[in-house]
């Protein structure tokens, strides 16, 4: 029953970002050129979400493990 109000969540939560087709379809990151480099704003925003994303892996697992 929990798995079941869990999903319908996830679901719901995904549907009103519009991310669901997405999580249907799968996502393919569009690459780069090889002469492309990476701006300095696309710098800064890849390495504030790589900080962002292990801040809460370790906190999920912290939460998973208590």
């Amino acid at each position: 029953m929990v798995h079941k109000l869990l999903r319908i969540k996830i679901y719901m939560i995904f549907k009103s970002h519009k991310l669901w087709d997405m999580v249907e379809t799968g996502f393919e990151p569009v690459k780069k050129e090889d002469g492309e480099a990476l701006t300095t704003a696309q710098k800064l925003t890849l390495e504030d979400n790589i900080a962002e994303s292990e801040a809460v892996t370790t906190t999920r697992a912290g939460l998973w493990i208590t």
